[in-house]
């Protein structure tokens, strides 16, 4: 018989890093965040800064909420597993849509749109393209999480598709964008040009907490990213 060992739960490690500059440090972290969130705040302490940036996205979450009229289109779709942040930001995606012009009438959620493909939001604007929004948190998805936007992308490759897709749209909390910004960027040119053979464009988006609304992950490539 052969004996298996059997693997071991995964630990999460604690790293300590020495940092000479703290105050430079702050100041990039600070531009950094301030970018990816969408909110313009004066340099202050790093620990006072995460601590605001991150009160505004649960103040944006708790916003979208109470958002009746787009609350009505997505109740009857919640199930208990599905967290706040997952219904606020479909809420997000639906005004989002409604701001570039789609007709409420013209957005469904929770859509069957292929085989085994159910998008959380299913759109078609009033010239005929089809927009599928695929929600992802990544609560929960283990060690590996961009592994579960690699797996939602491949059935919009591997599948059969049964509506007219022209856009797939993945939306992405702040902070999980904030810590994987440069991966999910590598994912989209990857994916992206496996999902053009089938003439579908991928477009990742985070919350902009400011404007309350939607900003593609490309845009924010600016000089004060890239060092």
């Amino acid at each position: 018989a052969i004996e298996r060992e059997l693997s071991t739960p995964y630990k999460r490690k604690i790293i300590t890093i020495r940092v000479e500059d703290l105050e430079n440090l702050s100041i990039k972290v600070s531009k950094y965040l301030s970018t990816i969130f969408g909110l313009k705040l004066p340099l202050i302490d790093l620990e006072e800064v995460t601590s605001i940036y991150d009160r505004g996205y649960k103040d944006l979450i708790h916003e979208l909420l109470g958002e009746v009229k787009y609350l009505t289109i997505v109740k009857r779709d919640v199930s208990e597993k599905e967290s706040e942040d997952h219904v606020a930001l479909k809420i997000l995606a639906i005004r989002y849509l409604e701001k570039l012009g789609v007709p409420l009438d013209n957005i469904r959620v929770t859509e069957q749109i292929g085989e085994n493909i159910v998008a959380d939001v299913y759109a078609t604007t009033r010239d005929g393209k089809g927009i599928a929004v695929e929600v992802e948190t990544l609560y929960g998805t283990g060690p590996v999480p961009l592994l579960k936007i690699v797996d939602t992308c491949r059935k919009y490759i591997e599948r059969e598709i049964t509506k007219q897709v022209n856009e797939l749209w993945i939306i992405i909390p702040n902070w999980t964008t904030a810590i994987h910004l440069n991966k999910l960027l590598y994912i989209k040119n990857i994916i992206g040009k496996e999902l053009k053979r089938k003439e579908i464009n991928i477009r990742i988006f985070t919350p902009n907490i400011m404007d309350k609304t939607l900003t593609e992950i490309s845009y924010l490539i600016q000089p004060q990213l890239q060092h």
